[in-house]
């Protein structure tokens, strides 16, 4: 695992937007005049992958949808056009880019990260999903921070545990 704590906020709308939490749980958050709450679907839905390119970057993220549950979201991503769903019979998953580039290299995107990823919806319904940055590096967070257009700002409201 790597050295950064917190979690990454994936905004699903338009475009894909990226929040950055130092801690969570999270139970609502307030991006772009919206309030996010916290579906209920528990702190952990699937397991995900971090999807990186043979350089190393991280372009994306991979979340499987195992669960009757999740299954909304392979729907939900055919609606937008920087996220590949891909049902495999035995299981589904989604994959949400951050750019335009999808050359994932398979064996640099296998954390199977089991910690934190619970999704949020917005009034209007729009989708954001938080993943645990664990298996994320200082080096990996650095690089997406500096494509500063993915980022916007939120007000979090952190469950107290």
């Amino acid at each position: 695992m790597g050295e950064v704590q917190g979690c990454l906020i994936v905004i699903l709308g338009e475009l894909p937007r990226l929040v950055k939490a130092s801690s969570w749980p999270i139970t609502s958050f307030t991006a772009n005049g919206k309030c996010y709450r916290d579906c209920g679907f528990g702190d952990f839905t699937e397991f995900y992958d971090w999807l990186r390119n043979d350089r190393g970057e991280v372009i994306g993220v991979r979340l499987n949808l195992c669960d009757a549950v999740t299954e909304f979201l392979f729907d939900y991503a055919d609606q937008k056009k920087y996220i590949l769903s891909k049902d495999l019979g035995s299981f589904k998953f989604i994959e949400i880019y951050f750019s335009e580039t999808w050359d994932v290299d398979p064996l640099r995107s296998c954390d199977q990260g089991f910690v934190y990823d619970p999704i949020f919806r917005s009034d209007d319904g729009e989708i954001a999903i938080a993943f645990d940055t664990g298996w994320l590096s200082e080096a990996e967070i650095r690089r997406l921070e500096a494509r500063e257009s993915l980022w916007i700002e939120a007000q979090l409201s952190l469950r107290q545990i």
